[in-house]
């Protein structure tokens, strides 16, 4: 036995002795070795480019599909109209904007690439294995319907469950971002361990379907194996059949590829129930594209004169509205006018409509009937850029950005440091008289900051000193939403903002709800002295008694408008104005300031 397997080494030793002679030119003496790795090459450098630009081409289209998606995104939602966001909880938008959003930009291409590559393998193996073996054909129709019912079944539950893990994704979002902007109240009350237990609760619905899918993958996997096995038995079965008709490099070829052909199916089927999942990403976005939008920003043909509005009137002409088609009026045929310059106060309880029409004059509620006109001009008819770069809020909460207080205050740069300054000195969020030279530099020292960290104005001037208010540094900075700002100072620079433009027509909601009262009486005679139309939502009735209006809504219906000392005049069940100043209990301040107003519009008048 040991001679034999010596005799037999001794025969094959010469051929890899590169001593003595070539492998090659034993076996095939006139083949052309340089020619046939030649070949080889070009078809691996071939292959290789193919691949690259297969990869670039999916890659290139991928993200440029992905920055349009999200473009496109951003201007739905931005562009939405408001009742959009009513209705929308922050988690979903976050939800949109980053795991749909991921799931299109880094998952759709490299699967897309392996599901062809998937596929080429498993034509190309079914072909090979068919050219060898004819009658695998009648096994193969068999196999492919197995295939095909098992993908099925497996494709329903992953699609779904995948859709179900996605809009599960968004109540862990929204409950995270609430605790995170809550968390001083909520360690206040020391509920520490209640917000605990409903995020674990949330992470272990979201968790639930995504476990539930991979054991889906599972299932999917044993039963592909179980068929994918009959392919190489059906293979292997058809060349023992066919043994003396096929040669057995042939016979080896077939079986291999169809060992692999298992491994192939089953990625085939997972990747393409992957493609299917990411679509879901990409319908959930499609979802948000198709958000009703607002009016257009621009239009050319109506758009009004580059100093519109010149005078300030707003005059509303039966004007009703409401948020959604499916809820009552908010607004129900609402007729008053505001003559150029006038002050008018908005009062009501709560839920009368205050807010809704300082919407509606910004078209932020779109008018079902009626119209609403500015210095004759229906806003209804011009572009919404026009309309709200032409007036100016100050909304009840305030909003700020994270960056300087020039960047919140003048965003574009239309104004000097010394406007803004003004600006910041006519709402008391400073008081030291500045150098004409450089308005940063004070003069004299201020006293020492009240509560809401107003500085009170200087008796005198002393010795300079370092002054820790923040507003005398504009590029001083603002964290998000202005959270290092006192309530009361954000409404301050928000009101200074409005001021800044020295706009025509002013509207106020609330604007100073959390600023003491010897500030705000200050910030009062700051408007009064505007040259603007300013109307004021307000539940200060001090702040608006001596307006010359005041618009008394109710359930959104106007039942008092004219000026607060004649409808105090009033009796009776009408006299509903009269009826929450006298609640406020200060029924006789309230009276002389609307007297006092009243006489000196008398004596304007007169005069």
């Amino acid at each position: 036995m040991v001679r034999v397997a010596s005799t037999r080494v001794a025969q094959v030793q010469p051929y890899f002795d590169p001593n003595k002679t070539s492998v090659f030119s034993k076996v095939a003496p006139d083949v052309d070795v340089s020619f046939y790795l030649t070949v080889y090459a070009l078809i691996g450098l071939a292959g290789m480019l193919v691949a690259l630009f297969r990869d670039m081409w999916l890659f290139f289209g991928s993200l440029t599909a992905s920055w349009k998606i999200h473009q496109r995104l951003m201007e739905s939602v931005t562009r939405a109209k408001f009742k959009f966001f009513d209705v929308t909880p922050l988690g979903q938008l976050m939800n949109r904007f980053s795991k749909d959003l991921e799931a299109v930009d880094q998952e759709v291409a490299p699967i897309a690439i392996g599901f062809m590559s998937c596929g080429l393998a498993i034509v190309v193996t079914i072909a090979l294995i068919t050219i060898i073996t004819p009658g695998f054909l009648i096994a193969g129709v068999v196999i492919s319907a197995l295939y095909f019912f098992v993908g099925k079944f497996y494709l329903r539950s992953s699609r779904d469950l995948k859709r179900i893990e996605s809009v599960q994704r968004s109540p862990l979002f929204q409950q995270f971002g609430e605790t995170l902007s809550g968390i001083t109240t909520i360690r206040a009350y020391g509920d520490e361990r209640r917000f605990i237990r409903d995020n674990m609760t949330r992470i272990n619905t979201h968790s639930r379907p995504f476990i539930y899918l991979w054991a889906a993958n599972r299932w999917l996997a044993f039963r592909i194996d179980v068929v994918g096995d009959l392919v190489a038995f059906f293979a292997g079965a058809f060349v023992v059949l066919s043994i003396g008709k096929i040669d057995a490099g042939s016979a080896g070829l077939s079986l291999s590829y169809a060992i692999s052909f298992t491994e192939n199916v089953l990625w085939l089927v997972r990747l393409y129930a992957m493609n299917e999942q990411n679509m879901n990403s990409v319908e959930r976005i499609k979802e948000y594209l198709d958000v009703e939008q607002e009016a257009e920003a621009v239009i050319e043909k109506t758009r009004p004169a580059a100093n519109w509005p010149s005078q300030g009137s707003v005059e509303f002409i039966s004007y009703t509205t409401r948020y959604r088609p499916d809820l009552d009026p908010v607004l129900k045929n609402v007729s008053f006018k505001i003559s150029p310059l006038e002050k008018v106060g908005i009062v009501g309880r709560t839920g009368a409509g205050k807010s809704s029409l300082a919407l509606a004059l910004f078209r932020g509620l779109e008018a079902e009937e009626g119209k609403i006109l500015i210095d004759d001009v229906d806003i209804g008819l011009i572009g919404l850029q026009d309309l709200r770069e032409s007036i100016t809020i100050v909304p009840q909460d305030p909003t700020l950005f994270t960056g300087t207080i020039r960047s919140n205050l003048d965003p574009f740069n239309l104004f000097t440091d010394e406007d803004i300054f003004t600006a910041l000195r006519r709402v008391q969020l400073i008081g030291v008289p500045f150098s004409t030279t450089n308005p940063s530099t004070p003069i004299t020292v201020s006293r020492p900051a009240t509560a809401n960290g107003v500085p009170d104005t200087p008796t005198g001037t002393s010795t300079p000193a370092a002054n820790k208010n923040i507003f005398l540094d504009l590029s001083s900075t603002v964290t998000e939403s202005g959270n290092n700002l006192s309530q009361g100072q954000r409404q301050l620079l928000c009101l200074a903002r409005a001021l800044l433009k020295q706009p025509k027509v002013l509207m106020m909601d609330e604007a100073t709800a959390s600023i003491d009262y010897n500030t705000d009486a200050k910030i009062q005679e700051t408007i009064r002295e505007l040259k603007s139309t300013i109307i004021t939502i307000a539940h200060r009735l001090q702040t608006i008694v001596d307006y010359d209006k005041v618009l008394v809504l109710d359930k959104g219906e106007v039942v008092e408008f004219g000026h607060p000392h004649e409808l105090l005049k009033k009796d009776g069940k009408d006299a509903i104005f009269k009826g929450m100043c006298e609640m406020s209990g200060d029924m006789d301040a309230l009276q002389k300031a609307a007297k006092k107003a009243w006489d000196a519009g008398k004596l304007v008048d007169d005069e």
